[in-house]
């Protein structure tokens, strides 16, 4: 197995993602003026024999220090959930989705097939113009690390070949400002864009795997249309409530809470860490940002996706025929 994945990319290869890595450094150090293109390379022009295992579908895992084969499926970690409660709760004889089932027992599944390439895009320029925005980043994905939810790389190791590294950005919050929310762009790339070796298209995510909205006329659509409560749902159902509470001399309450970290109590398949990659400044011991810039694997349900909201809400939806 390889020792490093500069062995596996080749000696030139090596050397233009080490130079574009310099770019995307000096640019978030601010001692560069213009943002550097996103870059690709196809692994179809990696060095033999590796190449022809990752066109195959294969995906080598660096995590570890030593190359290995990631497995194709399976959980990407240990889950939070209680596996065995899941399938008590949900027998195969009684709730007949099983997609929504299995997204907790075997991991989520994008459905979302990419072709096997390297891809290191720059952040977004609302990282550095959104006050508090580099902050926020490096927080949110030293916390997330600390929960398990991701994995930050030590110094410039690609974690897996191939590896895709969308940008990252951040919104200010209208109910409250200087604490921005963090943005992945799995939109990404948004206008042509190809691999510089080989002039592959580099495909975005989300629009690979659409479509999100499924045609009225399709027995079978990729995704179904999520079915969210409206606002009229909620007023009917409250005046119903208090209604039965008024013929009984009681009040009836409304409890509205925010599940903040739902998406992620499911794990991704192994098959798609590899697609769920990021490049940002690490955030220091002393509380600081670092100059530096590193690669961090999501290993759970994120925002950004575009299929996670439909996931989530089969989820809910199972979770309330059951309750």
């Amino acid at each position: 197995m390889p020792e490093t994945w500069q062995e596996c990319v080749g000696e030139a290869v090596a050397a233009e993602v080490s130079k574009h890595w310099d770019e995307l450094e000096e640019w978030h150090q601010g001692r560069r003026k213009r943002r550097p293109a996103a870059q690709s390379w196809c692994c179809s022009s990696f060095a033999e024999p590796w190449r022809q295992h990752l066109m195959a579908g294969h995906v080598l895992d660096f995590r570890g220090g030593r190359g290995a084969w990631l497995p194709r499926e399976g959980l990407a970690k240990a889950p939070s959930l209680g596996l065995e409660a899941w399938a008590d709760y949900f027998p195969a004889d009684l709730y007949p989705h099983r997609r929504a089932v299995a997204y907790a027992a075997r991991g989520v599944d994008y459905r979302a097939p990419l072709a096997p390439v390297l891809t290191i895009a720059p952040n977004l320029h609302s990282m550095y113009e959104t006050r508090g925005g580099v902050e926020a980043v490096a927080t949110e994905f030293h916390k997330h690390a600390e929960a398990g939810f991701r994995e930050i790389s030590v110094g410039r190791t690609i974690p897996f070949l191939p590896f895709r590294c969308p940008p990252c950005g951040c919104a200010e919050r209208r109910d409250d400002p200087g604490r921005p929310r963090v943005l992945n762009d799995e939109g990404f790339p948004h206008d042509v864009h190809t691999t510089r070796d080989t002039g592959v298209p580099v495909e975005a995510r989300n629009a690979k795997a659409g479509p999100m909205r499924p045609d009225p006329g399709d027995p079978r659509p990729k995704w179904c249309k999520e079915a969210k409560p409206r606002i009229g749902d909620a007023a009917h159902n409250a005046a119903i409530v208090a209604y039965m509470a008024h013929l009984v001399g009681e009040v009836g309450l409304t409890f509205v809470f925010d599940f903040k970290y739902f998406f992620h109590q499911f794990v991704l398949s192994t098959h798609e860490l590899w697609a769920s990659g990021a490049l940002v400044p690490e955030r220091l011991p002393d509380g600081s940002v670092s100059k530096h810039l590193r690669c961090v694997v999501t290993m759970v349900m994120a925002m950004g996706v575009a299929p996670a909201s439909n996931v989530a809400q089969d989820v809910a939806n199972l979770s309330l025929i059951h309750i």
